[in-house]
């Protein structure tokens, strides 16, 4: 990002604000609709593509929900050179400046910017769909986390889109760990080893996790319709049973 600004600062960019002035600083700018650039022209990257500074000028309004908070830090990246601003702060700093975080459809988005922008790139086809899918996204894109990964497509899609994509309930583990528990339910699925109350209670303790709720939902996503088959108490008196 340090060559894309020196580059865009030659081109005839200029920032309205100082370049280490904090996240917040910019942010209050824009809530109030000051123009935070002037000149300069838009930098083309083959990591991150094509970048408007220009569109800073535009407010809030033209960097709404998941998509815009990693565009906005790319296009800060380009005024200013830092690229050490997090996405997670960005909905709780916009609120301490006044801005309307609901309106502009920010959320702790769980990843650096610079990867939010490389499956921006790929565009839709980043998203597949299924539990494979859901999982190999999580290796690539999540360092294998399968709730970060879920959290960040919901962010970057919308909210039919996520739904299509038929992920089911978010998986509270490493993709490692699911593939683990996958095999182990499936197993005792057709050999009836987990079946009803003591199944259950069997089964937690062979996967000798400390949340009975994360095990109990983490078997139900992993399972889907099939889970059904294991008649299990209810999540509530799952959780109940182990206390």
């Amino acid at each position: 990002m340090g060559r894309l600004h020196t580059n865009w600062v030659r081109s005839g960019g200029k920032s309205k604000l100082l370049e280490d002035q904090p996240l917040g600083d910019w942010l209050a700018a824009m809530v109030r609709g000051d123009p935070l650039v002037e000149g300069g022209t838009s930098m083309v990257s083959p990591f991150f593509g094509d970048i408007d500074p220009s569109r800073l000028n535009l407010g809030l309004s033209a960097f709404s929900g998941g998509i815009g908070q990693i565009q906005f830090l790319a296009a800060l990246a380009v005024v200013t050179g830092r690229f050490d601003i997090l996405l997670k702060k960005m909905p709780a700093t916009l609120k301490a400046v006044g801005g309307d975080v609901r309106q502009s459809g920010w959320k702790q988005l769980p990843i650096d910017w610079r990867r939010g922008n490389v499956i921006l790139r790929g565009g839709k086809g980043v998203f597949q769909t299924g539990l494979e899918s859901y999982k190999q996204f999580s290796r690539e894109y999540a360092d294998g986390d399968m709730l970060k990964a879920y959290k960040l497509a919901s962010a970057l899609l919308t909210k039919q889109e996520f739904q299509g994509l038929g992920w089911g309930k978010q998986i509270l583990l490493k993709v490692s760990e699911v593939e683990k528990c996958e095999s182990t339910l499936r197993e005792g699925l057709e050999k009836g080893n987990w079946k009803g109350r003591e199944g259950w209670l069997a089964y937690f303790r062979k996967t000798e996790k400390t949340n009975p709720q994360s095990v109990w939902v983490t078997a139900s996503a992993l399972l889907g319709t099939s889970f059904s088959q294991l008649e299990w108490p209810t999540k509530r008196e799952a959780v109940r049973l182990m206390s």
